[in-house]
């Protein structure tokens, strides 16, 4: 249960910076086309 505890703001992080990754990938390739 603790290691639970533990991984679960662990992966809500890594989750939040996979999602700003491809955000920010998303606007570079739509400025690049533009």
């Amino acid at each position: 249960m603790q290691s639970q505890t533990d991984l679960e703001p662990h992966a809500k992080k890594v989750i939040g910076l996979v999602v700003a990754a491809s955000v920010i990938i998303g606007l570079l390739l739509i400025f690049g086309v533009l």
